[in-house]
């Protein structure tokens, strides 16, 4: 019998942690998103005041 090393159940447990670390960036990145949206927003808010007092 070859020993194979590795069991089925360890390498099920690195998916998991592979693919809780891929959750985590993309929730980071729409994260980041969503800062960038959030200052173009202030930034619109901001020249549209300023328009109205000219």
């Amino acid at each position: 019998m070859r020993d194979l090393g590795m069991s089925g159940n360890t390498q099920s447990g690195f998916t998991l942690i592979e693919a809780l670390v891929a959750i985590l960036i993309l929730s980071l990145g729409l994260l980041g998103v969503a800062a960038v949206q959030l200052k173009a927003m202030q930034e619109l808010i901001y020249r549209t005041s300023v328009l109205w007092l000219l």
